[in-house]
């Protein structure tokens, strides 16, 4: 039995393999996964109306809400990187106090050591 520690935060969701019906299936796998556990989970979706189907309760504090960002290498366009910081700056200037996760790495992908 894992200790409490190891315990995750959150429950991380997503129904992106059912394209065209990720809102109902999304909105199905967060009932069921609250009714199984009191982490919160985290929604993840490039679509938003998805995650608006998916949301257990209205009016989401803005410090409850996580934006990932594609982060796409610049071995394939040498302007991503600048984009994806432009994209950064612009989140956190239109929602104040929003938090913001990326996977950084992506950017070298394919790049040589």
């Amino acid at each position: 039995m894992p200790s409490a520690q190891a315990r995750p935060d959150c429950i991380d969701v997503n129904a992106g393999i059912f394209i065209g019906e990720e809102p109902e299936y999304l909105k199905w796998l967060v009932e069921t996964v609250q009714q199984v556990t009191d982490k919160p989970c985290a929604i993840d979706s490039p679509d938003p109306h998805a995650i608006e189907a998916a949301l257990l309760k209205n009016n989401v504090s803005v410090e409850n809400i996580f934006v990932d960002p594609l982060v796409q290498p610049v071995s394939v366009d040498n302007t991503f990187g600048v984009e994806f910081i432009n994209t950064i700056e612009k989140i956190v200037q239109t929602f104040p106090g929003i938090h913001t996760a990326c996977g950084l790495s992506n950017i070298s992908y394919g790049l040589s050591a």
